[in-house]
């Protein structure tokens, strides 16, 4: 499955022959357009715009304090400086705020500690 064959010997007037035609042939235009067997480009674009809202919606999100999220009944992770703040907090709530504001979910807490090597 080849365009142009040679035959031997190699002449270079062969060759030239070979590359006037190639020069003279029209060049091919490239279709930038995605042709897909599955979906079709409106559905693609679709989805697209879907993902967009969906990370917009995670960055609304991610600007409430744990707090604020333990409230809304948002379901979040709190590391760091976030998680002694909620701690702080919650301890200062007395045990009827935290039975409302704690019901009906599940609360995992992970201490991890830096190892020390003068310990």
């Amino acid at each position: 499955n080849v365009d142009f064959k040679v035959a031997k010997p190699f002449m270079p007037k062969a060759i030239e022959e070979i590359l006037d035609k190639i020069k003279a042939q029209p060049k091919k235009e490239e279709s930038k357009e995605i042709k897909t067997n599955v979906l079709d480009p409106n559905e693609i674009a679709h989805i697209k715009e879907l993902m967009t809202m969906e990370l917009e919606e995670d960055e609304e999100e991610s600007m409430l304090t744990p707090l604020e999220s333990l409230k809304e009944r948002i379901s979040f992770k709190a590391k760091g400086k976030s998680a002694k703040t909620l701690l702080y907090n919650l301890t200062k709530m007395d045990a009827k705020e935290l039975k409302a504001l704690l019901k009906k979910s599940k609360v995992s807490i992970k201490i991890d500690f830096k190892d020390r090597d003068d310990a």
